[in-house]
């Protein structure tokens, strides 16, 4: 099921940059409900399961003025000071300790298993998710593992133009285009410069595929064979914007050339660049679609 965007997020209301380095006290507050949740509801089988993680992973003991705290207030407190990488990895954590979800027999008096492990593991990362979003973190949770999850144009842009790229004609566009992604969600700090070179890798080994010709040497070449006035062709100002951007490798520090050179280039950069060149992948398959050879009988 998908998450829910928040109602400040939907009229537009929250115009910040995601929060990426660190953890304002609201979401840590979500997140302890949470686990309480996963206790009550049976979704893990002790708090002090929890406890016991929560502990390993902001490297504390339990010591002797702890003992007056329950579980749960005893992972409220460390969850509210643990740095905000730690957070994190506490999420990424408690997924292993998830169990089938399970109900106390009564009479019986013995727990049976009313769900499986994915029905358990779908729940906790959708309430992640939720959190996230309602919190304006930047980091999806998928699979047990935190990404880098950008704006959701971007998230739109990349999801479409990776179905275009799962054509198997486009293996090699696609490769670059994983690398992409790959180098964008590395944590703590992603690799821009890597994202947007492999970014623009991907769209140079599109337009060879799809145009044919060598586009890494004749890329402005290609794209201007194409532009012209009429339907079918690429309007001019459109094939400058994907000449200029590929051209913007060249130009961006420590993309092509070393790191002194070149203008800086953050994270803000690289999903603009992941988004555009998702949208021009989209845009070119959709002006010159792929024609089918027809099958002989």
């Amino acid at each position: 099921m998908a998450n829910k965007v928040p109602f400040n997020q939907r009229l537009g209301l929250d115009l910040k940059l995601p929060l990426d380095k660190e953890v304002p006290e609201s979401a840590r507050i979500g997140f302890v409900h949470l686990l309480n949740d996963l206790v009550s509801d049976h979704y893990v089988s002790r708090w002090d399961k929890i406890t016991q993680e929560v502990l390993r992973t902001s490297r504390k003991m339990r010591g002797d003025s702890d003992g007056f705290l329950s579980d749960d207030a005893l992972c409220a407190t460390i969850v509210a000071q643990m740095s905000w990488d730690k957070f994190y990895i506490l999420c990424e954590k408690v997924y292993g300790l998830l169990q089938p979800k399970q109900k106390w027999v009564e009479g019986d008096e013995y727990f049976v298993d009313v769900g499986t492990l994915v029905d358990s593991q779908s729940h906790y990362s959708e309430e992640v998710n939720q959190l996230l979003l309602e919190e304006n973190l930047a980091y999806e949770f998928i699979d047990g593992y935190f990404l880098r999850r950008g704006r959701p144009q971007t998230q739109k842009n990349l999801t479409r133009a990776g179905a275009v790229l799962s054509d198997p004609q486009y293996l090699p566009a696609r490769k670059h285009f994983n690398k992409a992604l790959d180098f964008f969600n590395e944590r703590p700090d992603p690799d821009v410069q890597n994202c947007i070179k492999e970014a623009v890798c991907c769209l140079e080994a599109f337009v060879e595929i799809l145009f044919g010709g060598k586009a890494a040497k004749e890329f402005d070449g290609v794209i201007r064979s194409k532009q012209g006035n009429n339907e079918g062709q690429i309007p001019s100002t459109i094939a400058d914007g994907i000449i200029k951007l590929r051209a913007f490798r060249g130009n961006a520090q420590g993309v092509a050339h070393a790191a002194l050179e070149g203008g800086f280039v953050g994270v803000i950069e690289a999903e603009l660049v992941l988004n555009l060149v998702a949208s021009y992948v989209t845009y070119l398959n959709d002006r010159f679609p792929h024609k089918e050879e027809e099958i002989p009988f």
